[in-house]
């Protein structure tokens, strides 16, 4: 899949991929289509919540953006990095779900 490209690999040898921060949040591609879209899941845990028991709003931004960087490594075929991110919230995320 996306990190399993050798041309890539050695264009950018030094590169950790996939990066530590999407390992560690537990980040799994689900399916990526060059030109069209990426699925990626994260899992949601207790350890990631508030003091109300949802979702903290900094973890979801991480997620989004382990997702729109994974998308652009793919897309652009270069590492890239986020300049500016903004997360508008519709409901909470509950560990438990439903999502």
């Amino acid at each position: 899949m996306i990190y399993e490209d050798e041309e890539l690999k050695s264009r950018y040898p030094s590169l950790l991929m996939p990066p530590p921060s999407f390992v560690a949040s537990g980040g799994n591609i689900l399916a990526f289509k060059p030109g069209e879209g990426i699925r990626v899941a994260f899992p949601v845990r207790s350890d990631q919540s508030n003091p109300t028991g949802t979702l903290q709003s900094g973890i979801l931004g991480n997620i989004f953006d382990g997702a729109f960087g994974r998308l652009a490594f793919a897309s652009l075929r270069r590492p890239r990095v986020s300049i500016d991110v903004a997360v508008s919230f519709i409901r909470p995320v509950r560990p438990e779900g439903p999502w």
